[in-house]
């Protein structure tokens, strides 16, 4: 599994990108969890997930029915 997230620092800024297996499939329904602020997102129907927060530091873990947690 593995998932692109580019960032852009203002007030708050967006992290997204697409959940994709290793095969580069798209994983729809994917759970895209920012731990620190306990906040999270389903990726939609092809894989893309957009979550919104504010600047700092946050660790993102990806998660899909018969994968492990990334």
């Amino acid at each position: 599994m593995g998932f692109v997230s580019p960032l852009s620092a203002q007030k708050t800024f967006s992290v997204w990108g697409k959940v994709i297996d290793e095969n580069g499939e798209s994983l729809p329904g994917a759970t895209i969890f920012i731990v620190e602020k306990q906040k999270g997102a389903n990726a939609n129907e092809n894989g893309e997930y957009n979550i919104k927060l504010k600047p700092g530091k946050y660790t993102i873990e990806c998660s899909y029915v018969g994968y492990n947690k990334q």
